[in-house]
């Protein structure tokens, strides 16, 4: 009942706005649409892995059209994901005031004063087409219709299709990167290569090297990368099975692991190296994304819940095992051949939102509580088996 007030309140709200702006779209901007070499918009105000899903997208556009401009816009937390991707003409940046448990971050009159600069500079594009892969009213009304782009794509994720040239059927059974393609596909693009990709340097490579040159023993196989952390602590797991799994890569396949997170992530992770045998090294904040994915391309493991750091190791041909528990996998799994997802399948609450748990256990969601260390280890060793010993 809730939603479906919500979703009456936010259909009047689309219809009065679209009314009240539709005068000023109007006077401000009316182009036709550069058909043969197109200047691009896309935006994609999210999470990182979020856009690591839309770098197919980019890559697919500039083959089809390659003297075209493709312009992106992100947070300013995502800049490592594309800042070396050479298909992308300029970046810009907008501050989304989103929501996190861990950092706090609130709607305040910044933003708005950030847009109105930002504004100035999208108008100065000219650009033919813009693509919205969220599928947010808020993003495409914004960013492309206020701004005047005459082509504006998006799905059907909320109400706003007044906003739009072309609405997207929205798939909530899906998986993110398969909706960017169907959005794509709406306009004649077609997307061959299905899955994220991440551009580093060779500066990020050194970076790398040093790390792993400063603890890793001659006698280690390697190592591995655990990712236990998460924007919402509901998708985590105990950090006494994360030491578990850290001790038995060690003890059984000579694997040391790297934790790797933000700064914020600090504390918990020192517990977590604190309750291993010393095969654990604690490497939070002291990467940024590049670092961390040069990282990922020379690991033979990385295993971690449902976060952005498992869609940067997806964009690599190495292994990867998934913890999933409250969020949908369908939708958010990471897209690799090489991922293998645990997920028992008990969650008792929204997975749509996995906002809170109706009934935690141990320290953890109920659904990531029965995620044993044993099954985690029984799935390493499938891996390790197929691949002679991570070898």
């Amino acid at each position: 009942m809730q939603r479906k007030c919500r979703n009456i309140v936010l259909f009047i709200a689309e219809k009065a706005g679209y009314v009240l702006f539709f005068p000023f779209y109007w006077i401000v901007k009316k182009r036709t649409v550069v058909s043969s070499q197109p200047t691009f918009l896309l935006s994609r105000l999210d999470h990182m892995g979020d856009v690591l899903m839309t770098t197919p997208a980019i890559k697919a556009i500039k083959q089809q059209y390659p003297d075209s401009k493709i312009y992106l816009l992100v947070n300013r937390t995502c800049s490592g994901v594309i800042e070396c991707n050479p298909f992308i003409d300029a970046v810009f940046y907008y501050t989304w005031p989103w929501r996190s448990r861990k950092i706090k971050n609130k709607a305040l009159f910044s933003p708005v004063m950030e847009y109105c600069k930002l504004y100035g500079q999208l108008r100065k594009l000219n650009a033919d087409i813009f693509i919205e892969f969220r599928g947010d009213i808020r993003m495409f009304f914004l960013f492309g219709f206020l701004t005047g782009i005459p082509k504006r794509v998006a799905t059907r994720r909320t109400l706003g299709t007044s906003f739009l040239t072309t609405a997207v059927a929205y798939n909530k059974e899906q998986h993110e990167l398969e909706r960017v393609v169907s959005i794509l596909e709406s306009i004649n693009i077609p997307v061959a290569n299905k899955r994220p990709e991440i551009y580093f340097s060779a500066e990020d490579a050194v970076a790398a090297k040093q790390i792993t040159d400063k603890y890793l023993t001659a006698t280690d196989a390697g190592y591995a990368i655990i990712t236990p952390f998460s924007g919402k602590p509901l998708k985590e797991w105990v950090p006494e099975r994360w030491a578990s799994v850290a001790d038995y890569l060690f003890k059984k396949y000579h694997l040391r692991s790297l934790i790797a997170g933000i700064k914020n992530d600090k504390t918990t992770a020192a517990s977590i190296a604190d309750l291993t045998d010393g095969c654990l090294i604690d490497i939070t904040g002291d990467t940024n994304i590049t670092q961390l994915a040069a990282l990922m391309s020379s690991s033979k493991l990385v295993v971690g819940v449902d976060s952005g750091s498992l869609h940067l190791a997806s964009c690599f041909d190495i292994p990867v095992i998934a913890l999933f528990g409250p969020s949908n996998q369908q939708e958010f799994k990471p897209f690799s051949p090489h991922a293998t997802i645990i997920d028992l399948n008990l969650c008792v609450c929204d997975k749509e939102k996995h906002d809170f748990c109706k009934k935690p256990k141990n320290g953890c969601s109920f659904c990531m509580d029965q995620i044993s260390v044993d099954l985690v280890c029984d799935t390493i060793d499938t891996i390790a088996k197929g691949r002679n010993k991570f070898i």
